[in-house]
């Protein structure tokens, strides 16, 4: 899903990080220190997501969030995972 804005907070220090999704879908946040952190993916018309996930040390990670159609008041919460991560986090929304 193309244009669909992505926000990281960082749980510990509140720093709010943003980014739009490209043509593929996909997205980054480099350089994430470890850390626990809420990701909110939302567009018009569609559901926003809400994950929430620990960031380790060690590897790239992809997050696969699929966005539903309905009212952008409508959000679905994922549960705390933990993540490894070499302080890049990489998402990618399916269509």
């Amino acid at each position: 899903m193309t244009d669909a804005k992505v926000t990281l907070v960082s749980e510990a220090t509140q720093e709010t990080q943003t980014a739009v999704t490209g043509p593929t879908g996909t997205y980054q946040f480099p350089l994430l220190k470890p850390g626990k952190y809420s990701v909110t993916v939302e567009k018009a018309g569609f559901r926003r997501i809400v994950d929430r996930s620990e960031v380790l040390l060690g590897q790239t990670t992809t997050i696969n969030a699929k966005l539903e159609i309905g009212e952008a008041t409508q959000t679905i919460e994922s549960s705390e995972r933990t993540i490894a991560s070499n302080r890049r986090r990489q998402h990618c929304l399916e269509r």
